[in-house]
């Protein structure tokens, strides 16, 4: 009996031991709680000011998608006498984005939200996208909730604003990075955000109310700089391939010609996305970009089919390289010597190594090499990298100068 009764004390030790240790936890849990508003991370003086006003503070190094830092209350309010002079305070004060970039997002959040009228309610689209930046019902609007952690939630302007900041840094990362970039205009940010943020493509490839979304984010500079927005750098205006011409084909074709270049795609170009280079499908043949020496072509290049590279007599300056390939749905016509701007090089073929598709393509910048020689596409091994993504991004802001249409998804530009 002695011994039971020593086995029954050594159970009620335990018991107490680990009653103790969870009250312990649960007060340390408290207490943390208590702080956190205190403690969100290392934040600038002028965060700090901005999260102590009740903006929420975004915390890029939480990949939480129940709430960043996970302890956190948004206060309701944000910097600014109007919806549209929040949003953009917040995008610079808080997200860090230069005037150029919360420029073109505020713009393309008024153009979404009806002039920031559907904050909290459904708006386009039958009533399938919700909120300040429509996010689809099925989809993103599902992340939305669960990011702020209740339908009330996702019904506040900062939890959106900070839902944004969190789908750039999981899933929209080619999208942050090219706002980060200085060597963009306010204009092509607003229409590259309207394309691979929102998402807000035609059928055709064209961007949905591209003049309304470039011509607010240009009030927003302003309004913020006293300055008209710089001019664009881009030589056809925007990067919306509108070349000098017309074409076919998903809206790609167009005869627009920058330093003696041109449309490699007189019969059109119908895009896709990007990878290591930028996947799309061509009508007819394909022509020299530039005038430049064929320096490999085949029918047959391990596993993408036909092969075409072209080494320019002059280097684009915004290219890491001289050489453009052509891979996968193509033919040449040209397999050796020198060609000039325009003339044929490929015919459409079925891209027989991967989807059958005639005339589907990727094509892009390739290492320099010798003659007869080939090579392989400039960012291969470098997936994941900023300078792979930079380098594709480089490549279509020049295609587009052409007159190449824009791709229709950014997210995987560097890599296969």
């Amino acid at each position: 009996m002695m011994g039971i009764n020593r086995m029954k004390n050594n159970k009620v030790k335990k018991a107490r031991v680990m009653l103790n240790l969870a009250l312990s936890i649960t007060l340390s849990c408290i207490l943390l709680l208590v702080e956190m508003p205190f403690k969100a991370g290392a934040i600038s003086t002028d965060q700090r000011r901005v999260y102590n006003s009740g903006t929420y503070y975004y915390d890029s190094s939480s990949t939480s998608t129940t709430g960043i830092g996970g302890c956190q209350t948004p206060g309701t309010q944000l910097p600014g006498n109007t919806i549209g002079e929040q949003v953009f305070n917040f995008f610079v004060t808080t997200g860090g984005f230069s005037n150029e970039s919360a420029a073109a997002i505020t713009g393309n959040l008024q153009v979404e939200s009806a002039d920031f009228t559907v904050i909290d309610g459904w708006g386009g689209g039958g009533g399938n996208y919700y909120g300040i930046a429509q996010w689809s019902r099925d989809d993103r609007y599902v992340k939305l909730v669960q990011f702020a952690g209740s339908t009330q939630n996702a019904a506040q302007l900062p939890y959106q604003l900070n839902f944004i900041m969190y789908e750039l840094k999981n899933g929209y990362s080619s999208t942050l990075t090219y706002l980060q970039s200085p060597n963009y205009s306010v204009s092509e940010k607003a229409i590259y955000w309207g394309r691979n943020y929102e998402v807000a493509v035609n059928a055709d490839g064209s961007l949905q109310a591209e003049a309304q979304r470039v011509a607010d984010a240009q009030i927003w500079y302003q309004r913020a700089t006293g300055n008209p927005a710089p001019p664009d750098t881009s030589p056809t205006g925007n990067c919306t391939g509108n070349g000098s011409g017309s074409g076919n084909g998903g809206g790609g074709g167009g005869g627009g010609t920058v330093d003696g270049c041109t449309n490699p795609f007189p019969g059109g170009w119908a895009p896709s996305r990007l990878d290591m280079g930028y996947d799309g499908t061509f009508s007819g043949q394909v022509a020299a970009p530039c005038a430049g020496t064929i320096t490999y072509a085949s029918d047959s290049f391990s596993n993408w089919g036909g092969w075409i590279e072209i080494k320019l007599d002059q280097k684009p300056s915004t290219l890491a390289t001289s050489t453009i390939y052509f891979a996968e749905g193509i033919s040449p016509i040209v397999r050796s010597g020198h060609v000039n701007a325009g003339d044929p090089i490929g015919n459409a073929v079925p891209n027989r190594n991967w989807n059958g598709i005639v005339g589907n393509i990727e094509w892009g910048v390739a290492q320099d090499g010798s003659v007869g020689t080939p090579t392989n596409t400039y960012v291969y091994g470098q997936c994941g990298s900023a300078g792979a993504a930079a380098s594709v991004f480089a490549f279509v802001q020049w295609a587009e100068s052409l007159g190449v249409a824009a791709p229709t998804s950014t997210d995987n530009a560097g890599c296969p």
